[in-house]
């Protein structure tokens, strides 16, 4: 049985650099479900669009049911302690659940900063429109971002500065 702390919600919320901040912090690991597809798309040969990892990650769910990229990552790994940054399956929540002590943390953060911060990254080539007409399509595809809400223990605000998010963290875990 692995300890592990679960990082749940939508792109540019915060998510990586909570990981990251709390890997730093707790020395331990910090793996993301995003870079395990990725991982298997090159594999494949699979070109890393947003569309084809859609794809690949409903086929996992489909095939290998919605717990497997968690499975991979906690499986091959040799520490007792581990971060996952970017659940958004309920199967690899239950999955956490059910073999491991896990801490769920969601981290919100409004739309109108996220796509901010997308823009400010050049991360995002579509209207404000747009990118939220493909959040409403995440929210209840196959991920299942919502019903994931209800395994979490701590909501942290992140529409702030990093260093006020950071705080946040601090005060929540330390």
């Amino acid at each position: 049985m692995k300890n592990i702390i679960a990082i749940i919600w939508r792109a540019w919320s915060g998510k990586d650099l909570a990981g990251d901040f709390l890997s730093e912090k707790l020395w331990i690991p910090s793996f993301t479900i995003s870079e395990a597809l990725r991982i298997s798309a090159q594999k494949r040969w699979i070109e890393e669009s947003r569309e084809n990892l859609i794809a690949l990650w409903k086929e996992f769910a489909e095939e290998k049911w919605d717990d497997y990229l968690a499975k991979v990552i906690v499986e091959n790994t040799n520490w007792n302690s581990l971060i996952i940054v970017g659940m958004r399956q309920l199967g690899q929540l239950q999955y956490c659940k059910k073999y491991h002590n896990v801490t769920f943390i969601w981290i919100e953060a409004d739309p109108t900063v996220r796509f901010e911060r997308l823009v400010k990254n050049k991360k995002v080539s579509c209207s404000y429109d747009k990118f939220l007409e493909v959040e409403k399509l995440d929210e209840w595809n196959v991920q299942n971002v919502w019903k994931c809400l209800n395994y979490c223990e701590c909501i942290i605000d992140n529409n702030w500065s990093i260093s006020e998010f950071e705080d946040k963290l601090s005060n929540q875990f330390f």
